[in-house]
């Protein structure tokens, strides 16, 4: 490689590693490419001129549908909840959008979800509460100042002497933060309106909101925001708020959400782990209370252990063959002690691929209990 060719990679940030796991290979005739990490999504290259997008790789004209995938994480509590579901997407509200030439159906609904998963998190912690004032009618009592003219109108005169309009400063969930938030969220719930694992999330936070109001948001609005430094997860979740209005538009009370608008941060989704998430789900279902993730064996740490079924790793792989370096991996985890005491002898080994057919478990050929598994997944054509 030419000195002059690796200060243009370094220019753009892409030597020696860049955006969405972009690395350089060689060809066989001595030419470079670039190739991506199985990460999908949008990223500025280096100076904000250029930018690079990646899509789901075709196999035999098919792709992964992404967000069938995490849809179907969802439905299950132990893997919907695992720390490493908030790593599958990355978003960076911060940077200048990115115009393409269509909308980007899977970035909103990645980020869609993201939200809702945020807000969930947020509220475990309790609404942030702030002193503002309240405009309410009392009975026989008056409290901070009293209103003459909404008392007059709206008591006296309609044959209420009891009854006043008072102002008083009280300590209060209906904060901008909270209706900007409300607001995105009743716009989520919208676009996610026939999902059934969204609706179980949205209907226990719309009852955490409850006392907040819901009113449309400008972008305005945004600038009066002071930080709260005790409520970090505000921060981001305003930020990601930010973008859903500018996905949906700002009203929460239009009739419609749909958008014209192609423009979208910086994103990034980490199929491999998304895969390796989606196949925990499956193992789940198929052997109920057998199956461990992550077993403790030291620096050997297989994806899946299954009591009485085998040592299982998941591969976001397309090729028709295991690699030579997954089954040495494989083998390696079978001679861990610990592993092999948990078995109490030889344990099977099956590496688990994703595919567009039907599902097929068969040898890896010349190793001894080494099985391929190919795993049907979403996708689209």
């Amino acid at each position: 490689m030419n000195d002059e060719l690796v200060a243009e990679l370094r220019r753009l940030g892409l030597f020696p590693k860049g955006p969405l796991g972009l690395h350089l290979i060689t060809g066989d005739d001595g030419s470079f490419y670039l190739r991506a990490h199985y990460f999908i999504g949008v990223w500025w290259l280096k100076g904000g001129k250029q930018f690079v997008r990646v899509r789901p790789k075709s196999f035999n004209g098919k792709f992964v549908n992404a967000s069938k995938m995490l849809l179907e994480i969802l439905t299950d509590r132990e893997v919907a909840n695992a720390p490493e579901l908030s790593q599958v997407f990355k978003v960076e509200p911060d940077e200048p959008l990115i115009k393409l030439d269509g909308r980007d159906e899977q970035f909103l609904f990645f980020l869609l979800i993201y939200y809702l998963r945020l807000l969930s998190k947020l509220v475990k912690k309790g609404l942030k509460k702030s002193y503002g004032f309240i405009e309410k009618e009392l009975t026989s009592r008056t409290k901070g100042k009293l209103l003459v003219t909404p008392t007059l109108r709206r008591c006296t005169l309609k044959g209420l002497p009891y009854r006043s309009v008072c102002r008083y400063p009280a300590l209060t969930a209906d904060t901008l933060e909270n209706r900007i938030l409300k607001a995105a969220l009743v716009l989520a719930s919208q676009k996610l309106r026939d999902l059934r694992v969204a609706e179980t999330l949205v209907r226990s936070l719309n009852r955490t909101f409850e006392a907040v109001s819901l009113t449309p948001v400008s972008e305005t609005d945004f600038l009066k925001l002071k930080r709260a430094r005790l409520y970090p997860e505000y921060e981001e979740a305003l930020k990601l708020a930010r973008l859903i209005f500018y996905q949906l538009g700002y009203d929460p009370l239009a009739s419609s959400t749909d958008s014209a608008i192609t423009a979208v941060p910086p994103y990034s989704i980490n199929l491999p782990l998304l895969f390796e998430l989606f196949v925990w789900k499956k193992l789940k279902e198929r052997y109920p209370g057998l199956v461990r993730r992550k077993p403790p064996a030291g620096q050997d740490a297989p994806d899946f252990v299954v009591e009485g079924r085998g040592i299982i790793d998941a591969k976001y792989k397309y090729d028709a063959e295991p690699d030579r370096k997954d089954v040495c991996q494989l083998t390696r985890y079978a001679r861990n002690e610990n592993l092999r005491a948990f078995f109490g002898g030889e344990p099977k080994l099956f590496l688990v691929y994703p595919s567009f057919n039907a599902e097929t478990v068969k040898p890896v050929k010349l190793y001894h209990e080494v099985y391929q598994w190919h795993l049907p997944v979403p996708f689209v054509e």
